[in-house]
Formats: structure tokens, C-alpha cells, sequence
């Protein structure tokens, strides 16, 4: 069992956090006096083939931002997105996780209060939050009642994006060799190939952001921001204010923040003092 100790410099980024599965990684602070106006919970979705020493760099804010919340860490291994079926077994931990945390949403003792801080990062981030959205409010046996979301309040960066060619192949050829280009190319056609054929998704839309806003997650949403900039190359600013267009039409409390020239989900590094200050803004209620 890993030991609960916030990470801190010399230690390894996920020290502190227990394995839940391959891809899932919970932290519960030790002996830290609860907050009632911190999240209880934050559950990070991060991006594609994220590094632990990047990750790190959330974990160690939200920790000192708020020392008596849990953090719930979902990757995405550049694999998963193609193993439907093993990026799925690997979220299913993180249900009964999240749900010993928060409680049960369909309780009459729900009081509606968001105890939820949701993170989601780039379409990888999307992609694993769809899995576990859809296996957390599945059917349950007959006569269950469907679980409910969380009520929550959530943080989009730099997502979602539509399907394209040219962004989907900088994306998943970003931590690779240069000499692996033709067949990242050819991992891209088959992508291509999956969503057409399989899902009911045109390519050329794509299909990431498509549950952040299904109306089971508005309907439980508080408020979200979405973190994007100009300088993206994976992302265009377009997809994500079209999405952030949808969200409002349905009623929601919305807010687009454009970091300019920072790189994709490199928007923290740009400027660590206006990522921080929205992460307290949308939580607290602008």
C-alpha cells in the first residue's frame, strides 16, 4: 500500500497514490482536516500518454490548493485508445473508488452541493472519461434505479476537438521517433476506419466531446471552463468554443479561456498564477 504523502521534490510524481488498476491511481490525504469549501474529491482524465513528471505538476497544485481533497487519476496510455475493451476494465476501479468518496447520488441525502472538481484533458482525457461516464450510469440489475453523476463542477483543457487528420496524427506522433511517421499515418486511416464503421460518428466530426455534453452530465454540471489557446496544433479554438456553444444553448454556466500562443495542454506552464486563478474562480463561482 503507497503511503499518503503529498508529492513533493525528489520523490517519485506518484508517491502517495494507491493502483487501482493500470490506469486508475487514487490519492486520499492523510490525517488533513476536511474542508467543506474544497472539493472533496478532484478526478483528473489526463491526456494522451501523459508522463508521471507532467502530470505531477496538477497533482502538486491541487495539493496545495486543497490539502484535504482526495484526487482520483485516470490516464490515457496512446494503447487504450484503440483497446476499447481494455480501457474500459481499467476505468471500472475508479467507479466504486469515487462513489465511497462522494456517496450515492440518487440518495435522498443528496443535497445537489458539487463535492466534485472534474479535470478533463485533451481528447485523451475525453475519450477515458466517456468510458467511465457510460459504465458509472449503465443500467444497473432490474428494477435498480440508473446511478446518477455526480453533481460537479468541471474544467476542460484543451478539448474537445474534432477528428483531423493532420491534428489526430501530431497528437499521437508527439511522443513517438520521427521514423514511426508512416505508420502513425497508418494507425490514423484505421482510426478512421473504426469510427465510421463501428460508431455512428461521420469521421470528419469526430466524437470526443460528444458525451461531456449529453444531458445526463449538463444536467449535472454547476459550472465549467474550458482552457484552450490559439497556438494549439491538436485542438483548433474553433471546436472548442462550438462545443463550449452547445453546452450554454443547454443551460449552462459557462466560461472560454484562451491562453493565446501556449501549446496544447501546456497552458499551466504559460502562465501557473492565471491557470490557478480559474481553477479557484470556477470553484468558487467566479
Amino acid at each position: 500500500m503507497a503511503s499518503n504523502v503529498p508529492a513533493t521534490p525528489g520523490r517519485q510524481p506518484l508517491d502517495g497514490f494507491d493502483k487501482l488498476s493500470p490506469s486508475a491511481f487514487l490519492y486520499k490525504p492523510k490525517d488533513a482536516v476536511p474542508d467543506p469549501t474544497s472539493p472533496k474529491l478532484i478526478a483528473l482524465f489526463t491526456w494522451m500518454a501523459a508522463q508521471d513528471a507532467h502530470i505531477a505538476k496538477y497533482i502538486v497544485g491541487y495539493q496545495a490548493m486543497y490539502p484535504s481533497s482526495a484526487i482520483l487519476l485516470v490516464k490515457a496510455p496512446m494503447e487504450n485508445v484503440f483497446r476499447v475493451a481494455n480501457a474500459r476494465a481499467e476505468v471500472v476501479p475508479a467507479i466504486p473508488a469515487m462513489k465511497a468518496i462522494l456517496g450515492d447520488a440518487n440518495s435522498s441525502e443528496d443535497d445537489g452541493k458539487p463535492e466534485l472538481l472534474l479535470h478533463v484533458f485533451s481528447n485523451g482525457g475525453c475519450i477515458m472519461f466517456s468510458h467511465f461516464f457510460k459504465i458509472f450510469t449503465r443500467e444497473g440489475t432490474a428494477g435498480d434505479k440508473r446511478p446518477r453523476f455526480p453533481t460537479h463542477i468541471s474544467i476542460m483543457d484543451s478539448c474537445p476537438g474534432h477528428f483531423n487528420w493532420g491534428r489526430t496524427y501530431k497528437a499521437l506522433a508527439q511522443p513517438l521517433p520521427n521514423w514511426m511517421g508512416p505508420l502513425v499515418h497508418l494507425v490514423v486511416f484505421g482510426f478512421v476506419v473504426y469510427y465510421w464503421f463501428a460508431e455512428p460518428v461521420a469521421a470528419n466530426r469526430g466524437k470526443m466531446g460528444r458525451v461531456m455534453n449529453a444531458d445526463e452530465v449538463i444536467a449535472a454540471t454547476v459550472r465549467r471552463v474550458y482552457v484552450c489557446s490559439d497556438g494549439d496544433e491538436m485542438v483548433a479554438v474553433k471546436d472548442v468554443e462550438e462545443h463550449r456553444d452547445e453546452a450554454e444553448g443547454k443551460g449552462l454556466d459557462v466560461r472560454l479561456e484562451n491562453f493565446g500562443s501556449s501549446p496544447h495542454v501546456a497552458h499551466l506552464r504559460t502562465d501557473g498564477k492565471r491557470y490557478w486563478g480559474i481553477v479557484k474562480d470556477v470553484w468558487e463561482g467566479w
